[in-house]
């Protein structure tokens, strides 16, 4: 019977080493991928930092224990942002060197954000760059351009939700210039809109921009889609819009952008995009001496489709030219003394009025249709069939009101 216990108890203790082994392996293996990754981790504030093995837009983040264990935790950086371990903190791709960066294999143009519809990265000489299409536009890995895409609803960094409206508020029939406000303890009470101003419901607010005796109408902000200034010493979009900027050979010169006979800037936002009752550009320029043939200053027919808008250069012309969607062209030439000094234009459209300015000076059409889309980008100083613009752009702006 004592043999009987004496081997009972043996295997009882064999199972439980068996067991604590197994826990003791589990926390041995758990603890050899942490230390794995917070292996050389960069300390500060008692919390270790360290790079992500694969992926340059997240981040280790070390948590010690007292008992001398470690937790590594995966983080995300905020869309379009790399993580900098210099500096221990989420910056742009084009500061950071990370060995992960799908820019850095040869042949990479774009690759998508998974985390966000609208956003990808362009790869200009391989320096990482993040980019976002146009609302309601989402960017195709199939086609390495931004596509419509109703489905398509993100907000890019810069970008705020619109709330949904709670008003207070409400209209009083045949009192345009009161309204009823309902005030806590007092119910809904009647209150005066300022003078030359009338309530409008939808703003939940007196405005004057509405037909009120004596009211002068007013129109609302028209900010840029896309500005470029050079200012910076860069190429690139300062709008907030992040719109990507592919950049051929153009250099920055004193804050101005410098395009030699093989230079270029291309906006693949505008592909496939209807350009809107209401489109503008507006730029400064000077060319490079005289010209000799006619220069492209802004076209959208660089895929060997046909464009739908151009800004030309002729020696004493700058001619506004845009193609409707039944495929009628129309052209405003105005005469320029000379295309080397600066020059301020402006190419509008706004509601079947068609005008182009110089320094002024500007010239208009009317009813002549709808502008049309174009498959191709938006150019800056190129165009098929044209020779390329030979000069300095001071500052380029798109408006879509």
């Amino acid at each position: 019977m004592a043999s009987k216990i004496l081997l009972l108890g043996a295997m009882v203790m064999m199972l439980v080493a068996i067991n604590s082994a197994k826990r003791i392996n589990i926390r041995r293996r758990r603890a050899t991928d942490d230390d794995a990754l917070c292996g050389g981790c960069k300390m500060s504030n008692g919390i270790g930092y360290n790079n992500h093995p694969t992926d340059c837009q997240k981040y280790i983040q070390c948590d010690f224990s007292t008992e001398g264990s470690v937790k590594a935790n995966e983080m995300q950086c905020p869309l379009g942002l790399f993580w900098d371990q210099n500096g221990l903190t989420c910056n742009y791709p084009g500061i950071v060197s990370c060995v992960n960066d799908p820019c850095k294999n040869v042949g990479t143009l774009f690759y998508k954000i998974s985390t966000n519809c609208r956003m990808y990265h362009s790869c200009e000489k391989r320096l990482t760059a993040p980019a976002c299409c146009a609302p309601n536009y989402s960017f195709s890995v199939v086609n390495n351009q931004c596509e419509p895409d109703a489905r398509c609803t993100e907000l890019c960094p810069g970008e705020e939700a619109e709330d949904e409206p709670t008003c207070n508020k409400r209209s009083i029939v045949g009192k345009l210039s009161s309204y009823e406000e309902n005030i806590p303890g007092r119910g809904w009470t009647e209150r005066s809109c300022a003078p030359y101003t009338g309530y409008r419901h939808a703003d939940c607010e007196c405005t004057i921009d509405l037909v009120v005796a004596g009211a002068i109408p007013v129109q609302p902000a028209c900010t840029p889609i896309v500005r470029l200034t050079f200012d910076d010493g860069q190429v690139r979009d300062v709008s907030g819009k992040y719109n990507w900027v592919q950049n051929i050979a153009v250099n920055v010169n004193d804050g101005s952008g410098y395009f030699g006979v093989a230079s270029g800037l291309r906006l693949p936002r505008f592909s496939n995009a209807p350009l809107g009752p209401k489109f503008m550009i507006k730029m400064r320029y000077r060319t490079d001496g005289a010209v000799t043939n006619r220069q492209a200053l802004v076209t959208n027919r660089d895929c060997g489709k046909p464009g739908s808008l151009a800004i030309l250069l002729d020696q004493t012309t700058t001619t506004f030219r845009m193609r409707t969607e039944d495929g009628n062209t129309t052209d405003i030439p105005i005469t320029v003394a000379s295309q080397s000094e600066w020059r301020d234009i402006t190419y509008r459209f706004d509601n079947d009025v068609f005008s182009g300015e110089v320094d002024g000076n500007t010239l208009q059409k009317t009813n002549i249709g709808m502008i049309g889309k174009s498959e191709c980008a938006l150019q800056i100083g190129r165009g098929n069939t044209y020779s390329n613009f030979k000069g300095y752009i001071d500052y380029f702006e798109v408006y879509n009101c």
